[in-house]
């Protein structure tokens, strides 16, 4: 994103399409899902409110439903708009540090006029930046510490999980971080 930037290639003046419904399908790992979560505690997030808005795009754009004859999510994406997306003159409101590699790898590819469909994601560098930080075991990890039954799931479904699996408590979230860095030096916070 940033060596984009630096050639003149960034997101301003875009309309967000990224995060709508019109080409958004995000999907987290559970790295991912603990770095937001994380981040949505530090910040004194109102998960209520947060969870109910993220019901609101489950049930809209049906995140929890398979079509017909689609066994795994991995065979099917929908898209939908993100809960966090503000609107195109605000954005995103997460720190780029927080953001799913998705997010950030899903960026402007050419300096033409139409910036909505100049984007796109160059999934050989989302991969070999998951390779390069050596999240495979972690991801692995933290799927059996938390009983997670998903290696990518929608953003929204996957903050709905964490939201009822630790609720607001603080401590009960912290001692799963503090197990996840004996397991894996990671920067998990």
């Amino acid at each position: 994103m940033t060596q984009l930037e630096s050639r003149g290639l960034s997101c301003l003046g875009c309309t967000g399409v990224c995060c709508t419904d019109v080409a958004n399908s995000m999907m987290v790992t559970p790295i991912e899902i603990v770095d937001l979560f994380s981040y949505l505690l530090k910040s004194k997030a109102d998960l209520q409110s947060l969870n109910e808005k993220m019901m609101v795009s489950v049930i809209k754009y049906k995140l929890d439903i398979l079509p017909p004859g689609i066994k795994k999510k991995s065979q099917f994406r929908r898209t939908y708009t993100c809960p966090f997306f503000l609107g195109s003159e605000f954005g995103c409101p997460l720190p780029r540090d927080i953001k799913p590699y998705g997010c950030l790898g899903f960026n402007r590819q050419k300096n033409e006029n139409n910036i909505d469909n100049d984007c796109w994601s160059k999934k050989e560098i989302l991969e070999s930046q998951s390779k390069a930080n050596n999240e495979a075991e972690l991801n692995i990890w933290i799927k059996t510490e938390l009983n997670l039954d998903w290696d990518k799931e929608y953003l929204p479904l996957a903050v709905i999980h964490f939201i009822h699996l630790f609720g607001i408590d603080d401590n009960s979230f912290e001692n799963f971080l503090q197990r996840a860095r004996l397991f894996a030096p990671h920067p998990l916070d």
